[in-house]
């Protein structure tokens, strides 16, 4: 069985691209270790994403740099040929589920931005074909 759960911070604003007759947002998620260093300081990983369909349109409208979310999906391993001619290899994840939990902001320094409600799930099987 191949399944992932993650709960991170996203590390950049999402861009929503088109791949053939799909959607999608590559992005990378923060995601702390829970043990420190030597000196006390958190490990973070810095861990490749990807979701598509409604998942990825759901990002891109109500998820910005820096929201917590928790995500589930799996790990996907893929390869190309780089320009030089070698196999290059990319471990990504890929969500089937994402979660905002990231509480809405009350300053009315945000009262322009859109927020979704932190107990929505979209999933790619909420997809009507």
């Amino acid at each position: 069985m191949n399944k992932v759960v993650l709960i991170g911070r996203i590390t950049k604003d999402l861009e929503i691209r088109e791949a053939g007759q799909s959607k999608v947002v590559n992005f990378t998620l923060a995601v702390d270790r829970g043990v420190k260093d030597a000196q006390g300081n958190k490990q973070t990983d810095f861990i490749n994403c990807q979701a598509w369909g409604a998942t990825a349109t759901y990002m891109s409208t109500y998820l910005k740099k820096g929201n917590l979310v928790a995500l589930s999906g799996r790990i996907q391993v893929r390869n190309y040929q780089g320009q030089d001619g070698q196999t290059r290899y990319v471990t990504e994840v890929v969500a089937d589920s994402v979660n905002n939990l990231t509480p809405r902001s009350t300053d009315a320094g945000s009262a322009n931005e859109v927020e979704a409600p932190a107990d929505v799930e979209v999933t790619d099987n909420d997809l009507p074909f």
